[in-house]
């Protein structure tokens, strides 16, 4: 294996993320030089092209530059960064990056809070835009069993939304009547997002069951050292549009950009 170090250390990017790697355990002797190499490319997509390392340096989900990204799979942060949401009116059900993520791109953000901890931290840490909204609905820890059906209903307080983000209390009732109420305020051609589709399979069939069309993205995310699944619903009147309708869907994070002669 040194001796394939050897081959890539005048390649100070690669042959920084070989020794985490070799320290960690994560190479395996029997990697051919091609194949390293490969490999310690494929390791800075993913840590340095999306931000995974910075993420996991502040702790907090963002990408390369420092800017917030929403908890959810690479893949569908990528698709929903390439849709142009800047009418659109947000309910989300979780605060936090995503809730600044969200902000930057549509026009307006409902956000729902569950953990009274970290909705006071939020708030204290000043760095929601004047365009959210966030509410406090605490179902922390005894609060649980009197209050989960406030937490889900709350939406109920409001009229239709073009996004719905069901995320934030991840415990099964809890999501499948988020769900459930969801579909209720979803406004005509709008998407409901549920995150962590792969742990809520009956919240999942509960939206495709209603007319939704249900698209997976599978893949790593912040923070996460393993795979997750987002899904997005779309209503069959869906209508929003690329950012960028002439180049979408545009050159991907981490992608080689090709140039026509």
């Amino acid at each position: 294996m040194e001796k394939l170090f050897k081959k890539i250390k005048y390649l100070p990017e690669l042959a920084k993320k070989y020794r985490i790697l070799k320290h960690c355990n994560l190479l395996d002797d029997r990697l051919s030089a091609s194949e390293l190499e490969q490999y310690l490319y494929t390791c800075s997509a993913v840590g340095t092209h999306r931000g995974y390392l910075r993420s996991l340096r502040e702790t907090m989900c963002v990408d390369r530059e420092g800017n917030p990204l929403p908890w959810y799979t690479y893949p569908a942060i990528e698709q929903l960064a390439k849709w142009d949401f800047s009418e659109a009116e947000v309910f989300e059900f979780g605060c936090g990056n995503s809730t600044r993520w969200w902000a930057g791109r549509s026009k307006s953000v409902v956000s729902l809070e569950g953990s009274r901890v970290w909705y006071d931290k939020i708030l204290s840490s000043n760095v929601l835009p004047d365009n959210t909204t966030p509410i406090l609905v605490a179902i922390d820890g005894d609060e649980y069993s009197q209050a989960f059906g406030d937490y889900a209903e709350a939406l109920n307080n409001f009229g239709q939304f073009d996004v719905i983000i069901v995320d934030g209390e991840s415990r099964f009732r809890t999501r499948y009547a988020c769900a459930n109420n969801a579909l209720k305020h979803l406004r005509a051609g709008g998407l409901i997002i549920l995150d962590n589709s792969d742990w809520h399979p009956e919240s999942a069939k509960l939206l495709r069951d209603s007319g939704l069309l249900q698209i997976d993205f599978c893949g790593l995310g912040p923070l996460n050292t393993h795979a997750e699944t987002t899904s997005l619903f779309l209503d069959k009147f869906f209508s929003v549009k690329p950012v960028n309708d002439n180049e979408h869907p545009g050159q991907t994070i981490g992608g080689l950009k090709l140039t026509l002669g």
